[in-house]
């Protein structure tokens, strides 16, 4: 599983994604069966946001799930590399199906 933080990056795309679609917190939160609480968190950057729950999300924010694992993965994996010391690939010509299969192989048992 997947639950290192990620920064305000995922949750500032949350954040702008929920207010892009006129939700707000308590819809989001019903939503997914969490506390308004929780989601601020999330979008603040202070909580991780599950990573088994990223379908669960994109059905609420109406988007397609492999764009919501990729504003998920890529700071993550850019910190990876980071303290690496590698140079960072340009994440964004990544395809978005390669990246869910990623965290698919990573969160299976």
């Amino acid at each position: 599983m997947i639950r290192e933080q990620t920064g305000g990056a995922f949750g500032g795309y949350l954040r702008d994604r929920r207010r892009d679609i006129g939700m707000t917190l308590e819809h989001v939160a019903i939503a997914l069966g969490v506390s308004p609480q929780f989601v601020h968190r999330v979008e603040s950057g202070i909580t991780p946001f599950p990573a088994e729950h990223l379908r669960a999300l994109a059905h609420v924010l109406d988007c397609d799930p492999d764009e919501l694992v990729v504003e998920y993965t890529v700071p993550l994996l850019s910190r990876i590399y980071k303290r690496a010391g590698l140079p960072e690939p340009t994440w964004r010509l990544v395809p978005a199906a390669y990246v869910s299969e990623l965290v698919a192989a990573s969160e299976a048992p």
